[in-house]
């Protein structure tokens, strides 16, 4: 791999860093190019170049941020243990989507990328896993849950809902969780 590929993709990668800092903090309207290539330490210009807007830009760090695989590749007898277990414990590298997610809602480009993420790499993936008639409307069941969860827990913090939670919140989540994959 010559020197500048490797260049090519490290900036890419603390683009993206920077990106996911910024508009996990701050609405799609609020952020600026400028203020993510700074805090990245690159030149607007590569940004632009990468990423051709700050709408390209959103919609590369959210399509990373929807870890598919954290929900698709669990074992649907143990789902709602292993959901909940990893919204207590993600992964270190993961970046939750939801405040990404609700910092572009409010602009209608950034709404259209968010929800064509949703459908494609949310919703539809995990409905194919559940299987059966109903699988469309127990993934956005599951969706549902799961956000209005991250919604109170990161962006409107309750109480109850930070740090480990208590087990008889977290039992519930588990129960209503798998009570949806396993339902008919």
């Amino acid at each position: 791999m010559s020197e500048r590929i490797r260049d090519a993709s490290r900036t890419r990668a603390k683009i993206i860093r920077a990106a996911e800092q910024v508009f996990s903090a701050k609405s799609y309207a609020e952020a600026t190019l400028r203020e993510i290539t700074d805090l990245a330490g690159v030149n607007l210009a590569l940004a632009r170049r990468y990423y051709g807007s700050k709408l390209g830009l959103y919609e590369a760090v959210l399509d990373q941020a929807m870890a598919t695989s954290l929900i698709v590749g669990l074992e649907k007898g143990t789902f709602g243990k292993a959901l909940v277990a990893s919204f207590f414990h993600p992964p270190p590298e993961h970046v939750h989507s939801l405040p990404i997610l609700i910092g572009g809602a409010a602009d209608p480009e950034a709404r259209s990328v968010a929800l064509k993420l949703l459908h494609d790499r949310i919703l539809q993936p995990l409905a194919a896993w559940l299987g059966g008639a109903a699988a469309e409307e127990k993934a956005a069941q599951i969706m549902m849950i799961t956000s209005g969860f991250f919604l109170f827990r990161s962006t409107l913090p309750l109480g109850p809902l930070q740090g480990e939670g208590s087990l008889p919140l977290q039992l519930w989540l588990e129960s209503v969780l798998q009570g949806l994959v396993q339902a008919g």
